[in-house]
């Protein structure tokens, strides 16, 4: 939900969520699949299609943590995730800033 909302990923409904049996003997554990269909699409459209916290589709960190606890986290712990995941980014932004900067120049 973090790296949708800041990556501006839109295309973020239902169908692009799932979940995995850990193991048919696990009394039917499920964990979350990894990510797929994520899209940074830099559109500004300011929502996400998928409900994303307590203002509904807002495309905000603000309204991502408005609904931490229902994820189990307490706001400071949901404030480091989101830490980890931007940091996770830092490469990513660093390769769209050169790569804008080589198609400049050429």
């Amino acid at each position: 939900m973090v790296i949708n909302i800041l990556i501006d990923n839109t295309d973020d409904h239902e169908k692009n969520h799932s979940l995995l049996i850990v193991s048919p003997f696990a009394n039917g554990r499920l964990k979350l699949a990894p990510a797929y269909d994520v899209l940074p699409t830099n559109s500004g459209q300011g929502y996400q299609e998928f409900v994303c916290g307590a203002h509904g589709g807002d495309s905000t960190l603000e309204n991502a943590m408005s609904q931490c606890e229902a994820f189990g986290l307490l706001p400071a712990d949901a404030a480091g995730e989101i830490a980890v995941v931007i940091e996770a980014g830092a490469p990513r932004r660093a390769y769209a800033r050169r790569a804008r900067r080589i198609a400049i120049a050429s």
